[in-house]
């Protein structure tokens, strides 16, 4: 507990101050079409929202907390005509710039100047590689999924940007990362459908971000409105090639073997007050690869004393029917609802919930004709967001947020792990080598749950015309519960005999002591605080930001290192008490029990803390081209497999056996990257954008093997 202090006294030094960005800001100047003089007092709303502004004496005006997507601007004035913007654009963390001239309202009532904003190939306040996509790109291009969107994006490849590792990336919806914490992927997926806006920052990213050394992808879902509004659409499709050596039964073409409905629909509920935004999505997935069933996991194949090879024992029962079935297929059933609450022009309320549920297989070769044999993986995905926004003044507003994310992901060929189909281990042994299955079964039974609680306090605020500061706290609480088993026969099945024994086997699960069942529960929890200042004049844009990030492990390290086993230590001393020092133990010595062993056999692992600056620049080098630099360091906290995997240190006796184990303390991985580049508009619909970067990468995890001895021979731990 007493690490905790360290944490609220942190909360006490940021009292004021993230949801990380998910809303942009709307700013300019409105001038005198005569005089080109500021007007003071101009009224500045966008149309259809509770947004707007007053202008200052300079006539400059700023509007913030501004969702992405499309809006009409208005501005008006006594003794001026009315003028509307449309198609004003606005982006996540990024600035909109409309400025407006008014001039003298004529005598007919109702005249108004209207005109159409254009949006600039090239972004001023833009301080590191950024791409930004807007839900009407998404819906052009020839893509059904988010990620095939962010691999059109330059620096980005499957999950790796500049080439990173994958892992590296975070990933936000909405202004609340949800990057799984176990493995690096996400918690869930959103339908590309539902997207409004969607950010790959690969550069240097503001201070708000963290978890993440090579991008972020920051996507802002859409909201209801007050029109109704909905689609429904379906794709359906399958796999062609002439590679038919390759692809085992690709010519053989069902239309159907790939299947997607997507539908969604939105509006009010209540007008102006309360707004609604569901999508579903089922998504069927035949796959490319194929296997044929040519054997049953239950066949027993066998050599015989003779040397000849028996393809079956009982042929009726092992061989299969000889079916093409796919080895790579999944099934997704998908569905967000949204709801917005406009408690009154200050304070706005939203609440979010995603529901992912998937079930797919991964393609093993070795299961080419056995596919029975191979298991498949359950992922259930749930995400629970809420968020409150206050607007203290038209100047500063806070943000409060809580989102729950839990991820529950299984695998296993039978559900229940004692489940009668299963047979003997042994089966699944190659007779000859580089050979394909020909019976048994995977015999991995694994589940893995991880739960995330996230609560975040952020205050933004245009304290000047040129500063928007920004500031926030998080404190993540984790918890990972962690169950693989490989299932064993019961002991009067353990030995098998090919050429009489029963394939079917009474399957049983060995306690946490031994290699075959790993099972923990972990705890670890993160806190995080930033601030920063982007800062706007007419020739220069500065981002300049800290970050604070702790990591509290709570887990346990190895005392001694060259005894890893608390279950079957190495060196005498934790073995017995050897009373008269002759160095074996006698009848009258007792063992070191498994209680007195624990009390000294682990040691807790340490906090783990970094301080990251974070600064970038951009400097306007003529009306159509930017110049751009950045610069911060980056921290993240290793993939939570890598710090638990096997926690008691378990390895098998016996010479030339090998485990892995994970550590708890391992050291936050760290990167220091710059860029410096040029955007610049070459016609009225082309421009380039170049950059050239340096990253410096340490601590980055990796595995070590040591060999030490034990009873009966050798083991090799990384």
């Amino acid at each position: 507990m007493k690490r905790w202090f360290i944490f609220l006294f942190l909360l006490a030094l940021f009292p004021a101050v993230a949801f990380a960005g998910s809303t942009g800001k709307i700013a300019g100047k409105i001038t005198d079409a005569e005089t080109g003089e500021g007007i003071p007092g101009v009224n500045v709303i966008l149309v259809g929202t509770s947004l707007g502004a007053a202008t200052n004496l300079d006539g400059e005006y700023t509007i913030l907390n501004v969702t992405p997507g499309t809006y009409e601007l208005k501005a008006t004035a006594i003794g001026y005509a009315p003028v509307t913007v449309r198609d004003v654009r606005v982006n996540i963390d990024l600035t909109t710039r409309i400025n407006v001239n008014l001039g003298e309202a004529v005598v007919e009532l109702g005249s108004e100047v209207v005109i159409t904003a254009v949006r600039p190939l090239v972004r001023k306040d833009l301080t590191a590689s950024t791409a930004v996509v807007g839900d009407k790109e998404i819906d052009a291009l020839p893509v059904t999924e988010v990620s095939e969107v962010l691999n059109l994006q330059a620096g980005y490849i499957d999950g790796h940007v500049r080439g990173g590792r994958q892992g590296e990336v975070a990933y936000w919806i909405d202004g609340v990362p949800v990057t799984d914490v176990y493995d690096g992927g996400t918690v869930v997926e959103v339908n590309k459908n539902q997207v409004q806006e969607l950010q790959l920052v690969s550069g240097a990213f503001n201070a708000e971000y963290g978890q993440a050394l090579s991008g972020i992808v920051n996507i802002a879902t859409k909201d209801g409105s007050n029109t109704f509004s909905g689609s429904f659409g379906t794709y359906f499709g399958d796999y062609l090639s002439d590679e038919k050596d390759v692809f085992l039964g690709i010519d053989d073409v069902d239309p159907f073997a790939i299947s997607n409905f997507d539908m969604s629909l939105s509006g009010p509920v209540v007008n102006d007050i309360v707004f609604f935004s569901i999508n579903g999505r089922i998504n069927n997935f035949g796959g490319w690869l194929q296997g044929e069933r040519r054997y049953n996991p239950s066949n027993v194949a066998f050599i015989d004393s003779a040397g000849s090879f028996i393809e079956s024992r009982n042929p009726e029962q092992g061989l299969g029917n000889g079916e093409i079935v796919d080895m790579n297929s999944s099934e997704k059933y998908y569905g967000q609802a949204k709801l917005n609450f406009h408690i009154s022009k200050q304070i706005k309320f939203w609440y979010q919930y995603i529901h992912d549920d998937v079930s797919y297989q991964d393609y093993n070769r070795y299961f080419l004709f056995n596919p029975d044999g191979n298991a498949t993986n359950y992922r259930l995905g749930q995400t629970h967001l809420a968020q409150m926004t206050h607007l203290l003044s038209d100047n500063t507003f806070y943000t409060l947020g809580l989102s729950l994310f839990e991820k529950n992901f299984k695998r296993y060929v039978y559900e229940d792990p004692y489940d009668a189909r299963y047979v003997h281990p042994n089966l699944l042994t190659s007779l000859t080598p580089y050979s394909a299955s020909t019976g048994g079964m995977d015999m991995t039974h694994f589940e893995r749950n991880t739960s995330t609680l996230v609560g975040k306090f952020d205050i933004t605020s245009q304290v000047s015309q040129q500063h928007l500061v920004k500031g926030g706290i998080q404190v993540s609480a984790h918890e990972l519960y962690f169950n693989a088993v490989t299932l064993r026969p019961i002991a009067e099945q353990s030995d098998f005999d090919p050429a009489m024994d029963d394939p079917f086997i009474s399957t049983r699960v060995l306690d946490v002591s031994s290699i075959y069942h790993d099972e923990y529960t972990r705890k670890p929890m993160q806190f995080a605080a930033y601030i920063q200042d982007k800062m706007e004049f007419d020739d220069l844009i500065i981002n300049l930001g800290v970050r604070v990030d702790i990591f509290d492990p709570a887990g346990q390290i190895l005392a001694d290192p060259t005894d890893p086993s608390i279950y079957n230590p190495i060196k005498p001393e934790n073995r017995y008490r050897d009373l008269n020092g002759n160095g074996v133990q006698d009848l009258d010595e007792p063992d070191v029990t498994f209680a007195e062993r624990e009390a000294y056999w682990y040691k807790d692992t340490e906090l783990k803390y970094q301080f990251s600056p974070r600064f970038g620049a951009a400097f306007p080098i003529s009306d159509r081209g930017v110049l751009h630099f950045s610069y911060g360091h980056f921290f993240q906290i290793p993939r939570f497999e890598l710090l638990y995997t096997n926690p008691f240190f378990k390895l098998g006796s016996g010479t030339g056996n090998q485990g892995t184990v994970g550590n708890a303390d391992l050291e936050p991985e760290k990167t220091i990257n710059a860029e410096i580049g040029l955007q610049q508009q070459l016609t009225d619909d082309i421009s380039i954008d170049v950059t050239a970067y340096i990253r410096d990468t340490r601590d980055l995890a990796g595995t070590r093997a040591d060999q030490i001895t034990i009873f009966g021979g050798s083991a090799t731990y990384s």
